[in-house]
């Protein structure tokens, strides 16, 4: 356990009160050198790092404006994995590199979960999810979902550069956002789920989507879709169902080695 009291840059004292409280301060002697590319690069290191804080912001903004299902469990999921990093942060105890504009724990990096937990979630959705899933029509899903894969390798290396956290802060971090994503989305898609019309379900958590007005983009359309008995076999296609997000080919595959992937209802 390293408790050693961190040694302020020099330049922390510059940075603005934003940048500090984000954790995101730019070094200024890098500005103070006058070189053109090096400038440039700083000013990339603090966007990527600025990044996470703004995606957040604009999930809390977009889950209480647009109040969709999907919208609410990314945010949930994300929000999830900070708690898990704080949780860590306290019981390791370990200072960040010496110089770093932050006199809190760094082990893991929060920023670094931020991104994996992102990346992970958006790959699953991607890969796993088949076309016709009601959010994937949106053209902001598109840019968002290209956007946040193409920043998302950059966020752990600002920190590093930025020098808020080490390599080892990092890559513990990388692996605390994919762990805790893949176990929440693996509850989304086996708990949540219902057979039947695949909405949510659960006393407790229909009446709060109800109560709150929430929209369901998660699976929300009508189709035919194959449904499991009790004893796990497949029956005949059924109309106006809501069908499972999944790919045919990956629940074919889960439903020939799992008992029944599609959950019965209650």
């Amino acid at each position: 356990m390293n408790i050693a009291s961190p040694v302020l840059g020099d330049y922390c004292s510059s940075c603005f009160y934003f940048f500090k409280t984000i954790e995101s301060c730019p070094r200024s002697y890098i500005f103070d050198q006058g070189q053109f590319f090096n400038i440039l690069l700083e000013v990339f290191w603090v966007i990527n790092s600025v990044f996470p804080v703004a995606v957040f912001i604009a999930l809390v903004f977009h889950s209480f404006s647009k109040k969709t299902s999907r919208g609410f469990l990314v945010l949930l999921n994300l929000l999830l994995v900070q708690i898990v990093v704080a949780i860590v942060k306290r019981i390791v105890a370990q200072a960040r590199p010496v110089g770093a504009c932050s006199t809190s724990f760094g082990y893991p990096s929060g920023h670094s979960a931020f991104a994996s937990s992102l990346t992970t979630w958006l790959l699953l959705e991607m890969f796993l999810f088949h076309d016709r899933v009601p959010f994937k029509s949106s053209r902001f899903y598109t840019f968002f979902r290209n956007g946040s894969l193409a920043i998302a390798p950059f966020i752990p290396i600002s920190r590093h550069f930025l020098n808020y956290h080490s390599w080892e802060q990092i890559c513990f971090g990388l692996l605390t956002g994919f762990l805790c994503t893949v176990v929440f989305f693996g509850i989304v898609m086996s708990t949540l789920m219902h057979k039947g019309h695949g909405r949510f379900y659960g006393s407790v958590m229909v009446k709060t989507w109800k109560r709150y007005k929430f929209h369901d983009n998660f699976v929300g359309y009508h189709s035919k879709e194959e449904l499991c008995t009790e004893e796990g076999d497949i029956t005949d296609s059924q109309e106006d169902r809501f069908i499972h997000p999944v790919r045919d080919t990956v629940r074919e595959f889960l439903q020939a080695n799992v008992v029944c992937f599609t959950l019965r209802s209650n």
